[in-house]
């Protein structure tokens, strides 16, 4: 069967000649041979869609279509009539299983398409709709079309979808509900992941418990960063005992607090339930020693759990607890399926238990006892100590004018103007108003080091943005303690770049920059490596010699961003830690971005260029520049498209000891390296004693070669024997296919 796929390409096709190429190729293909399509990472204009949907109107084996992030650049009108294009291709696609539109921000107008494709194609058994901008109106919509789909089956029933995947569609807790209705349709469902949408407490309970009554084939349920509390926490505690075939839990994050915890642990502690449970991941939920205590009879029940997150809670790390946890892995021989606890929490004793809290929503005497406290201290400053964090995080909050963010502000002016280190607006929206008001309330916050704005524009008007963005500069600029700021996941696109420039130049303080999935595109890139340079070039130094950490992935910067970044890093001598994946930079752009590194950041700790195309001129720069970073500990350029000559300069480079001896992180997964690449690799582990983590997943040698017994042998005669990623997807080498560099 022929996968065809345009991944890596990134191409702008408007019209249907844009896209005849493309058509051409499809056509070539047997009707009957096509098996899969992705078209990710290219954007697809009306005219375009239409012509590569007639294409595929004839290829009745269709099995997979990868639509994900096809739609960027777009404009809201012409998604849906594009979207309606590839529908009409797909609706009679009787083999047609997965449909795959993640990281397309179509919102609630996307829906309507999706409704048609479910009615009219119901043997779909997996729907992806990660990061689509639904809201709680496209969160109902999707759930009503499958609802309306199982109408119109004989069976009333959608018995196919076994798969959804609904994260980061700030779905919160209306759509959950909806969600939860469209569970009892779904009887074979066996995953299903909704992190990420700021579903409160009452909408986790429903949802939950419709999985538990409706679902009972569920093997993987993935709800981290919702809030549980105790209601949700018990929901999913007496849900559990109804999915026997569960493997994987993830309920990380998600406020299940010191009581709740206890109760989801003693739930699963009976060998009965979820027997065949292997991930389990429990991290910053605010379990105490107590819930920790409970961890290693759990473990012993359950033997085969082989990977439990515990990082972020609230007991000591130093505790015997964690011991007896280890030893009851190592009897099961998971030797290290604990996570590292390098960021525990200290428990506050003087808190109430989120639970107590729901209950005072319920009584009213206490209710009324908290506002007589409030109204006793008046505008007074509470006496708090350095060091202050005040977090927003899991409130979903919709700020539009100064009066709906009047309490934000009063609980800010509570708090002593030295004593403030870091603000978490993350998953909250702000209007102009509301953050002017916000924004006044920070200015005097002389001692604030860290400012979290991730996520904060969501539904916001494209010229509202730079406003309110402006407004929390303005309290910004003279902060001389500010060191962190964190604007990921705000698409503000290139109008976002005019207020950051003016905060790098007006406050060189600043020492990570986080502009993850900001939607910049190759000229917001360009303006925020100008503003690096223009920052720098108005400093006495004429470098920013604080600036250590840049995070600027899946931001479509394409090689000419990529080689403005170059330039800027000429003026950043002390960067630390370099993130740029999933950026669409071709070998030309990664080329010059890693000679720039290598020449300008002796210091560098952490590159990330992961998904990127390297091919042989890229892997050539890369293998030169290692030599350059002795404290390189950190390296990812899985999915990079090295292919076999690219790998094997890449591990060349690397197989002397004086290179990057620091080592401990190598991702080199998807790269088309064969054996005569993985031959190298025993070397490279012998002479990098730290290395501790290698995945090689994805790449042509075969899983079954005597060289991985010899690859694990090395890991273990260093101490690291689990070092090894599981090599389950391997590629299968074309010999026949002339090498990816020759393509260039």
């Amino acid at each position: 069967m022929v996968k065809f796929s345009l991944e890596g390409r990134v191409l702008k096709l408007n019209t249907s000649a844009d896209a005849a190429a493309i058509v051409a190729e499809l056509n070539a293909i047997g009707n009957e041979a096509l098996d899969e399509i992705v078209f990710s990472g290219n954007t697809f204009g009306i005219e375009a869609a239409k012509a590569v949907a007639d294409a595929l109107r004839a290829k009745t084996r269709l099995r997979v279509a990868n639509l994900g992030d096809i739609f960027t650049g777009r404009l809201k009108d012409e998604i849906p009539q594009a979207l309606d294009a590839f529908v009409d291709a797909l609706v009679d696609k009787a083999f047609l299983n997965v449909i795959d539109l993640c990281d397309n921000a179509f919102g609630p107008v996307g829906a309507a398409p999706i409704r048609r494709l479910f009615i009219e194609n119901t043997n779909i058994t997996t729907l992806k709709l990660n990061n689509n901008g639904l809201g709680i109106e496209g969160g109902r919509l999707i759930a009503t079309s499958l609802l309306d789909a199982a109408k119109a089956s004989k069976s009333g029933f959608l018995e196919n979808m076994q798969t959804i995947i609904m994260g980061r569609n700030r779905l919160e807790t209306n759509a959950a509900i909806h969600m939860s209705q469209a569970l009892a349709i779904l009887p074979n469902l066996r995953e299903l992941r909704m992190p990420q949408n700021g579903i409160r407490p009452e909408g986790v309970a429903v949802l939950v418990s419709a999985l538990g009554k409706n679902c009972p084939l569920l093997e993987v349920l993935d709800l981290q960063d919702n809030t549980f509390t105790t209601p949700g926490s018990q929901a999913l505690a007496a849900a559990l005992k109804s999915w026997p075939h569960l493997h994987t839990l993830n309920v990380g994050d998600c406020l299940l607090g010191k009581v709740g915890s206890k109760v989801v642990i003693k739930a699963l502690t009976p060998a009965t339930i979820a027997p065949k449970l292997q991930v389990l991941l429990l991290q910053y939920n605010e379990m105490n020693l107590a819930g920790a205590n409970l961890v290693p009879t759990l473990i012993a029940n359950h033997k085969a759990l082989k990977s439990l997150t515990l990082n972020g809670n609230t007991f000591d790390a130093e505790d015997e607890v964690v011991d007896k946890i280890k030893g009851a892995f190592r009897a099961n021989g998971h030797v290290d399926a604990l996570d590292e606890l390098e960021d525990m929490e200290e428990e506050d004793s003087d808190a109430e238990e989120e639970d107590e809290m729901e209950e005072d929503e319920k009584e009213e005497e206490k209710s009324d006892e908290v506002d007589a406290l409030a109204d006793s201290l008046g505008d007074a400053k509470i006496n708090v100590p350095a060091g202050v964090k005040f977090s927003l995080e899991g409130r979903v909050l919709k700020l539009n004018t100064a009066a709906d963010a009047a309490s934000i502000v009063a609980d800010l002016n509570a708090i002593a103007d030295q004593a403030l280190e870091e603000i978490v607006f993350s998953g909250n929206t702000f209007g102009v108003e509301a953050a002017k008001v916000v924004a006044a309330a920070l200015r005097s916050k002389v001692s604030l080091k860290i400012a979290n704005l991730s996520d904060i524009f969501t539904g916001r008007l494209k010229d509202e943005i730079p406003q309110a963005l402006d407004a929390f500069v303005d309290a910004f600029v003279d902060k001389k303690m500010l060191q962190v700021i964190d604007l990921c996941d705000n698409a503000f696109g290139p109008i976002g770049a005019a207020p950051i420039r003016r905060l790098f130049i007006e406050n060189r303080f600043i020492t990570t920059l986080k502009l993850n999935n900001n939607g910049l595109g190759i000229e917001g890139g360009r303006l925020i490596a100008t503003s690096l340079m223009d920052a720098a070039a108005a400093s006495d130094s004429k470098v920013l010699a604080n600036m250590q950490t840049i995070i600027m992935g899946r931001n479509r910067l394409e090689a000419k961003a990529a080689m403005h970044m170059s330039q800027a890093l000429t003026v950043l001598p002390n960067l630390r830690e370099l993130r740029m994946p999933q950026n669409g930079i071709r070998p030309e752009g990664i080329a010059i971005l890693v000679a720039a590194l290598g020449k300008n950041c002796p210091l560098l700790e952490v590159l990330d260029l992961q998904d990127n195309t390297f091919t042989t001129p890229g892997s050539a720069a890369l293998a030169s520049a290692l030599k350059s970073w002795p404290h390189l500990h950190t390296l990812n350029v899985g999915d990079c498209l090295l292919g076999k000559a690219g790998s094997k300069l890449v591990l060349e480079s690397l197989n002397s000891a004086s290179v990057a001896p620091k080592l401990h992180t190598l991702s080199l997964q998807y790269n088309e390296m064969n054996l005569s690449g993985a031959q190298l690799v025993p070397g490279v582990i012998a002479s990098h004693k730290a290395l501790k983590s290698l995945t090689l997943n994805g790449n042509t040698f075969d899983a079954e070669d005597a060289i991985v017994e010899k690859i694990r042998a090395a890991f273990a005669a260093n101490g690291h024997a689990n070092a090894l990623d599981e090599l389950e997807d391997m590629e299968e080498e074309d010999s026949e296919a002339e090498e990816e560099e020759d393509d260039e």
